[in-house]
């Protein structure tokens, strides 16, 4: 088994900086100054807490009751068993980034079911149907702007 810096992401092999999504890193040219995040990943009490505190508010973007139900159970349970865990333990660290991995699954999810406009049951019908006429209202309009801006160069 490979042996990876305590703090550092399995993949990246980058310090884990808190609250950055794996998606979000930024490759830079010069390695001697990476990005600076505002919080480093900690193993205190604290920052565990604003691990937890992400993943939920993270959670309630899902579209679904079941799923938001889900992760929100999944996440309670986790951090539940592991409360015990001594701190600066391999152990929690690998707890840690498991939960840094499960955060960016549900943002990934959240901008998936976005993306494929996956139906929000905390929406009504009727809003539903006046966000899809809206929707489509935005898409007549750009396209008339772009032939507008098309006529627009052809007569410059």
């Amino acid at each position: 088994m490979i042996s990876i810096a305590k703090n550092c992401h399995p993949y990246l092999r980058q310090p884990i900086r808190f609250f950055s999504s794996i998606h979000s890193v930024q490759h830079h040219e010069s390695s001697h100054n990476p990005p600076k995040a505002k919080f480093d990943l900690g193993t205190s009490a604290h920052h565990v807490l604003l691990l937890y505190k992400r993943l939920l508010r993270e959670s309630v973007k899902l579209p679904t009751q079941v799923q938001r139900a889900f992760i929100k159970n999944k996440i309670r349970k986790d951090f539940r068993e592991n409360k015990k865990l001594e701190t600066d333990s391999d152990e929690q660290v690998l707890h840690i980034r498991l939960a840094l991995t499960h955060l960016d699954d549900i943002r990934a999810k959240v901008l998936h079911y976005a993306a494929v406009k996956v139906r929000d049951d905390r929406i009504s019908e009727k809003e539903h149907e006046q966000r899809e006429k809206k929707e489509e209202e935005n898409l007549i309009k750009e396209k008339e702007q772009k032939e507008y801006d098309k006529q627009w160069k052809s007569w410059e």
